[in-house]
């Protein structure tokens, strides 16, 4: 039986789980960074030192595991995998391997990642997925493990020129400290305002504490906070520090009435630690009888494709998906042979909870399953890759979804991972096809019923935007008028003069997440 990561792909054979690394993620593994955060609260353990001056040009990776000594042999192994592997070979980019970018022997890891880059299709726009990272952050990543970082996850809003608190991670410090919460807004850090800053000293020192978390280092910053609930405006004391993600935050039943009940699904990852916590809440929704479920992907960017069919199969029951393939993969004619069972894979029906180290499955028991003819998905356009063939893969077995919110990012393509020296090249390789071959949404998947996410309202607050849209749908078979921002942000506290005063209109300028396009595991 076959399991492939939504970009990590991982074959049962012999219940060994073999490291195809087929990974369908949107973002680079190192935008995957979380964080932790919050101090005080009278404990006995010493306070982090302040977060140091941070060089926001720097790229900021740990490449401590990374082993090169000789780029040229490095170059000719990456071209040659590329042209082994890659899904459109003949569009590979013709480059001088010794230009500077790719020929710094002082800078080996940014020198090969730049090379691999370049090779890319020249085919503008066709290829946005591939990426390389350090072996020791992919394992990191995919196994769940520690991060490090303040567990806020920020969605950067134009209209006030400044970021808002997109979720907390639940285990992080900030996340148990509990003073920063979604909807919140970032005025100031260390008593630097987001708005003044620039490719300069300023901007350095504003991200002297997001920066710290690329730099895998563990201090502590002050953040001036608006509460979207209040109105007020406070210091809050924020660490960097390790903690462990939560794929599956808060799964729940919303008893709508004495005999309505509604599984409510969030799931932000398709890690190795996210299939005991959605095979739990498949079993609370069996025990609670939910008439329908939930699914929240809104942030969740990808991973383990085994993941995703798994949860397909719980959802969908064993009737439906018997005898039918949740994936068809297809490869480039110059691919190295590939297996039926690789390009065919049909549907979980027990469960692997394989050990990270070894990767072979610990455990082979019947997935619980609930038998849906119809399940609603909250998406956004960071649902990609695993997310998107989760849905795609139960519409190709009849499943009903029905989805909310707006269009999906749209990579309907996985990649395996290529190991040298310490550093993991993720080519695309396949492009991913349903049951009925259906696999061609580039340009993503669109919405049945469209909604802006409504970061006033916690997830799971039948208030929420998109979850009340998919709720009131499913009361009348219609989609409600479309919920924008501004409407969803009713009820919440309105912004003070506090904050216009933090924000004056001269100071919005371009967003300091265009001008640090290398601060990606900030923001996400």
């Amino acid at each position: 039986m076959h399991h492939i990561k939504n970009a990590c792909a991982t074959s049962r054979s012999g219940r060994s789980v073999r490291r195809l690394a087929v990974v369908l993620i949107a973002a680079t593994l190192a935008a995957c960074g979380g964080g932790g955060g919050g101090g005080g609260g009278g404990s006995n353990e010493a306070a982090p030192p302040p977060c140091p001056a941070w060089d926001n040009t720097g790229s900021g990776v740990d490449t401590r595991g990374v082993t090169v000594t000789q780029l040229g042999p490095e170059q000719a192994w990456v071209k040659s995998m590329m042209e082994a592997n890659y899904l459109w070979p003949d569009e590979i980019s013709n480059i001088d391997a010794n230009a500077s970018a790719y020929a710094d022997a002082a800078e080996p890891y940014a020198s090969l990642v730049n090379y691999f880059k370049a090779l890319l299709s020249n085919v503008t726009g066709r290829d946005r997925y591939s990426y390389a990272t350090t072996a020791q952050a992919s394992d990191a990543y995919y196994a769940g493990d520690q991060t490090i970082g303040s567990g806020i996850s920020w969605h950067y809003d134009a209209v006030n020129d400044t970021l808002q608190v997109e979720k907390v991670e639940p285990d992080s410090p900030v996340g148990r400290q509990g003073l920063i919460r979604r909807g919140d807004m970032l005025l100031k850090v260390d008593g630097v305002r987001l708005s003044d800053t620039r490719q300069d000293e300023t901007s350095t020192r504003f991200y002297r504490f997001v920066g710290a978390v690329e730099a895998n280092t563990t201090c502590r910053s002050t953040m001036q906070i608006y509460k979207a609930a209040t109105g007020a405006v406070v210091d809050v004391l924020v660490d960097s520090a390790s903690y462990t993600p939560n794929p599956v935050p808060a799964a729940r039943v919303l008893n709508l009435s004495a005999s309505d009940r509604v599984g409510y699904l969030p799931f932000d990852q398709h890690i190795l630690s996210a299939e005991a916590p959605l095979t739990d809440a498949i079993r609370s929704f069996r025990a609670a009888q939910v008439k329908d479920v939930v699914v929240d992907l809104r942030y969740n960017g990808g991973g383990y494709l085994f993941i995703a069919n798994g949860l397909a199969h719980a959802l969908a029951g064993d009737a439906r998906t018997s005898g039918r393939m949740f994936t068809r993969l297809q490869f480039s004619a110059r691919h190295a042979a590939v297996a039926d069972g690789e390009r065919n894979t049909p549907f979980v029906t027990t469960s692997c909870l394989p050990n990270p180290t070894s990767f072979r499955c610990t455990n082979d028991t019947p997935l619980p399953t609930l038998g849906l003819r119809r399940v609603y998905v909250l998406a956004g356009s960071r649902t990609c890759s695993a997310s998107e063939a989760l849905v795609n893969g139960l519409r190709g077995i009849g499943v009903q979804v029905i989805l909310v919110g707006e269009t999906t990012c749209g990579k309907p393509y996985g990649f395996k991972g290529h190991r040298r020296n310490g550093i993991v090249y993720f080519p695309i390789e396949f492009q991913i096809a349903n049951d009925l071959g259906h696999g061609d949404y580039a340009d993503g998947l669109q919405p049945d019923c469209a909604a802006a996410d409504d970061r006033w309202h916690e997830r799971g607050d039948t208030r929420e935007a998109l979850l009340s849209t998919a709720l009131a749908h499913r009361a009348t078979g219609r989609c409600p008028a479309t919920t924008t921002a501004s409407a969803a942000r009713a009820g919440a506290a309105s912004l003070s003069e506090a904050w216009h005063e933090q924000t004056p209109a001269q100071a919005r300028r371009v967003s300091p997440l265009q001008e640090n396009a290398n601060a990606r595991p900030v923001w996400r």
